[in-house]
């Protein structure tokens, strides 16, 4: 499979080459609880089971506990005065569950403790793919991951 991606406005759209054949993602999109949840199938019990084995901290890539790369994407809630820069501790995180075919998200908001689940995820918005750089370094010129996941 070839990762393609394609910029529109500052949101990346992505979809899958194998052969001749074009797969677009179904972008399913779910709501949970942030303490057990399941994406494609796989069960976790909270949020760090995504990100508990560190791969490259400074690039947000972890392992969660199924072996699957995730890039790990934080954005801090906006600051508006000097109280918040104090006090304000909490951040949007997005969790990227990169697959050779498939990458899926596990959105979660610190400020209210849902999580939305996005599995086959077909776009990517401008906040999150800045963060793409990072991922732009594990993928081969041919659109494959550099990087392979244990068995």
């Amino acid at each position: 499979m070839k990762l393609n991606l394609r910029n529109d406005n500052g949101t990346l759209h992505i979809s899958w080459t194998d052969g001749d054949k074009i797969r677009k993602p179904s972008g399913k999109e779910v709501k949970w609880s942030a303490i057990g949840f399941t994406v494609n199938g796989l069960s976790y019990s909270r949020i760090i089971d995504l990100t508990v084995k560190t791969v490259d901290k400074n690039r947000g890539l972890y392992q969660d506990i199924h072996g699957h790369t995730i890039l790990a994407v934080r954005e801090r809630y906006p600051i508006f005065d000097s109280y918040d820069a104090a006090y304000e501790d909490r951040y949007y995180h997005w969790y990227y569950i990169l697959q050779p075919d498939r990458w899926s998200c596990v959105y979660f908001d610190d400020g209210n403790g849902k999580t939305t689940i996005t599995e086959d995820v077909e776009k990517i918005p401008y906040n999150v793919s800045k963060a793409l750089i990072e991922i732009y370094k594990t993928i081969s010129k041919d659109g494959e991951l550099l990087f392979t996941p244990p068995a």
